[in-house]
């Protein structure tokens, strides 16, 4: 696989992840609301570029010095895209690759920084946030998307 095409795999694989868990984190196993269709557009899309950006942070730790080149690009766009998100310590992205390494479990670490960003957007959109906060941290749609993340970024590094 060309390094242009390997790039361009791993930001659809990130866009996927990011996608799935927006959908896991605003269903959040609160059966009435998904009956009752009330499911937050807006939260949805404003998780999206957080999550994308925890994503490929957890990539660019996977890659490790294995693909370089792909390692530079993915890091100079997460960079980027930490900026558009408010994000505006440049030590930010340096400090979750660093905490990647200080941790052995990849799943741990991504479920909780993936949930914190949630939670802190979430807050900004729903009055319920303290419930919201407790069916998160049991729900197993959440986990299980969180767990297949992981495994689908794994997958998708060893292709390289």
């Amino acid at each position: 696989m060309e390094k242009k095409d390997q790039i361009e795999n791993c930001f659809d694989v990130i866009a996927e992840v990011a996608n799935t868990l927006c959908q896991a984190f605003v269903g959040d196993g609160d059966i009435m609301n998904l009956y009752l269709g009330q499911i937050s557009t807006p939260l949805q899309l404003a998780l999206f570029k957080p999550f994308c950006f925890e994503t490929a942070v957890l990539m660019v730790a996977l890659l490790g010095d294995r693909h370089p080149t792909v390692k530079k690009n993915l890091l100079e766009q997460t960079q980027l895209d930490a900026q558009e998100i408010g994000i505006l310590e440049e030590s930010c992205v340096q400090e979750r690759l660093d905490y990647y390494s200080r941790n052995n479990d990849q799943l741990v670490c991504y479920s909780s920084l993936c949930l914190d960003m949630g939670i802190s957007i979430a807050n900004k959109y729903d009055l319920s946030s303290e419930d919201r906060n407790k069916r998160l941290q049991s729900n197993v749609t959440w986990k299980v998307a969180l767990y297949d993340a992981i495994e689908q970024i794994k997958q998708t590094e060893e292709n390289l």
